[in-house]
């Protein structure tokens, strides 16, 4: 299976500080990418397996949950909860990638990134009537009723 996904994302973290001096905060930015066999993976575009099948994805996304920066003596939370979709319909979108930004994030020396793929014990007990609509769990389809479950990853 050595060309099943190589990547399944690369995570490209930039934390840039704020340009004045006496501010205390940056920006981080993460970008979720998708790679087959070290190129840009997109949608519907056939791929070469073992055995001389072909693969083909059709989508590819995922919950990430607790997003957080690793520091000296802690963790600094960045999110709860985040649908990261990576089903882009060309190579040039999946380039790109997927980002997610969070501004106002203390400027302090990091020392790495955190998170889950999934959707936490507690929040998960829950149902997407009971988040806000903005809420990326409020999505009814990444609810399996029958499962009283959401769907962390559709691949």
């Amino acid at each position: 299976m050595k060309y099943l996904l190589v990547t399944l994302f690369a995570l490209n973290l930039v934390i840039l500080s704020s340009c004045k001096e006496d501010e205390e905060v940056g920006t981080v930015i993460i970008n979720f990418k998708a790679e087959y066999d070290g190129e840009p993976l997109h949608t519907f575009d056939t791929k070469p397996f073992e055995n001389g099948q072909q693969l083909q994805f059709t989508h590819l996304s995922m919950l990430v949950a607790d997003l957080q920066l690793l520091k000296s003596g802690g963790v600094e939370s960045l999110d709860d909860i985040e649908l990261v979709n990576l089903s882009f319909a060309d190579s040039l979108t999946a380039v790109d990638g997927y980002t997610v930004r969070f501004n106002d994030v203390p400027a302090q020396a990091y020392t790495g990134l955190s998170f889950g793929i999934g959707v936490p014990q507690d929040l998960n007990a829950m149902v997407p009537a009971d988040f806000q609509s903005n809420n990326p769990l409020s999505n009814t389809g990444y609810y399996w009723i029958g499962w009283n479950s959401y769907i962390f990853q559709k691949t």
